[in-house]
């Protein structure tokens, strides 16, 4: 169909437009975490939108790497966090049956359950919470709100070669496992990471070392004090 449209002019090209954009908004009133539908040129221009308010640029097609990517595969964009929601973009190439890249189809996702999942602190006591990260270069982002600071206003990226980075550099390199660290507070922590492999993320469980070890501590004065009454 869209090799149909760019082949078309006039009012042959308004009626196959109104064809795929009834059959888009069908879509996007089907699926209740779609925010909108984009279809764009190969130099990111918009094309046809779907959705409530068009987007200046959409951050999946940002970047020049990415928008090469999104050229040839399926890409997904880090999770964006505004006004209190986290936006998930994904893009994908549409080709033609001689297999060219035509346009770009993105997708806008309101990414609730993936909040409800990282703000979720069932069993994790007063200072436990899961982080999503992700590498970039020489620097760890956290991608979701965070406990301690659910705007991500007050938190910098952690560099690579620094404590505050290690569980979730080992999480980004594909290794699962549990360490002591240093958490974007510089609070000793105690860890358990696992890579998202899908996208090259990094998910880390963590929770305060002094509540980790609290009822250790609390058995340790039970046998003093059972140690001096005999």
């Amino acid at each position: 169909r869209v090799q149909r449209i760019a082949a078309s002019a006039g009012e042959q090209r308004q009626r196959r437009l109104k064809e795929v954009r009834s059959r888009l908004t069908r879509e996007l009133a089907s699926t209740a975490t779609l925010k909108w539908i984009g279809v764009f040129d190969t130099e990111a221009k918009l094309w046809l939108f779907v959705g409530p308010k068009k987007p200046k640029k959409p951050a999946v097609l940002t970047n020049p790497r990415t928008l090469a990517a999104a050229k040839v595969r399926p890409v997904i964009h880090d999770p964006v966090f505004r006004s209190g929601q986290l936006e998930l973009q994904v893009a994908a190439p549409i080709r033609s049956p001689g297999g060219a890249t035509l346009a770009l189809l993105v997708l806008d996702f309101d990414a609730k359950d993936l909040l409800a999942i990282t703000g979720d602190y069932t069993g994790l006591g007063r200072t436990g919470e899961t982080v999503l990260g992700a590498r970039r270069g020489s620097k760890v982002h956290f991608l979701t709100p965070l406990r301690f600071d659910p705007g991500l206003s007050r938190v910098k990226p952690a560099d690579v070669g620094g404590e505050r980075a290690k569980p979730l550099l080992h999480a980004t390199a594909a290794q699962s496992g549990v360490t002591r660290a240093l958490d974007y507070r510089d609070v000793p922590v105690i860890a358990a990471f696992r890579p998202v492999n899908a996208k090259g993320w990094g998910l880390v469980v963590k929770q305060d070392e002094q509540e980790a070890f609290s009822s250790i501590a609390e058995l340790q004065t039970v046998l003093l004090l059972a140690l001096g009454a005999v």
